[in-house]
């Protein structure tokens, strides 16, 4: 079987499948940010494949990127199409945003702490845990308007039980290393609700290891104030940025502080 995947990083989760349980696959995977940020043709070859696995592109930079142009124009017509749901949840980290400053070591900005940058101490930055530093119904309300969004997007899509594997367990379980970046029992989740929709058979409960360590470059800190808020039952963390050095929360606050500080002021 020939299989092309357009997927974000997501694809590597499903390529690791193939591998581990060494089926007799050809993939052809696009990741469709790096094709957008190089400006890179989709693969020729999708024209021979025999399934066609794809998350909706909402924003697409140019129109031959697009759902309705790739399925119409570059994948083979007679394949078995499969649209699935990217997985982002802003729960955890309800102050997550898209910003990411060279040298700082994440990817992941927080807007909490940056719109206080110099304003209070890191110490209190990051104990977050008081009504009167932060909005505990804030909190709450952001993790349960972003579960809805996701079940929204996902009975869009061709595949179910991701979003009720998601409620059934955030509380219970440590389900992502990012907002974006499933840890390996979410990734499993993700991986059967695809392999089920294809027919196929169970994948084995051994996978959740090698898919654990498929996304694992950083972890985004999970503060007092939102496991108090949220109810988790599980005690989150370390926390690391790239450079995966092992650090509490106060201590990756500390140093998101400094790196923050230091970039303003060589900015400057």
């Amino acid at each position: 079987m020939r299989i092309g995947l357009y997927l974000t990083c997501h694809g590597i989760f499903i390529e690791k499948i193939i591998e581990h349980l060494e089926l007799n696959w050809g993939v052809i995977f696009a990741p469709n940010f790096v094709y957008f940020n190089r400006k890179m043709p989709l693969p020729a070859q999708w024209r021979d494949i025999d399934v066609f696995v794809y998350q909706p592109i909402e924003n697409p930079p140019s129109p031959e990127y697009s759902d309705e142009y790739v399925l119409s124009e570059i994948v083979n017509p007679s394949a078995t199409k499969l649209r699935v749901p990217y997985i982002m949840w802003t729960g955890l980290c309800p102050w997550h945003y898209d910003k990411a400053w060279p040298g700082l070591g994440t990817d992941y900005g927080n807007k909490w702490i940056d719109d206080n940058l110099g304003s209070i101490s890191s110490g209190e930055i990051a104990a977050l845990d008081t009504t009167e530093q932060v909005d505990m119904r804030e909190i709450e309300g952001n993790a349960q308007w972003s579960l809805d969004l996701f079940c929204k997007k996902e009975s869009r899509t061709d595949v179910t039980g991701i979003g009720s594997f998601l409620v059934d367990n955030y509380r219970d379980r440590d389900l992502f290393w990012t907002p974006n970046h499933p840890k390996g029992n979410l990734a499993l989740a993700y991986c059967r609700a695809i392999w089920h929709a294809l027919g196929l058979g169970p994948i084995p409960d051994r996978m959740e290891a090698p898919l654990d360590a498929v996304l694992n470059g950083e972890k985004t800190p999970v503060f007092p104030s939102v496991a108090a808020a949220l109810g988790l039952r599980y005690a989150p963390g370390p926390y690391f940025f790239n450079d995966r050095v092992s650090r509490s929360a106060a201590d990756y606050v500390d140093e998101y502080v400094k790196r923050r500080l230091a970039l303003n002021k060589a900015a400057a």
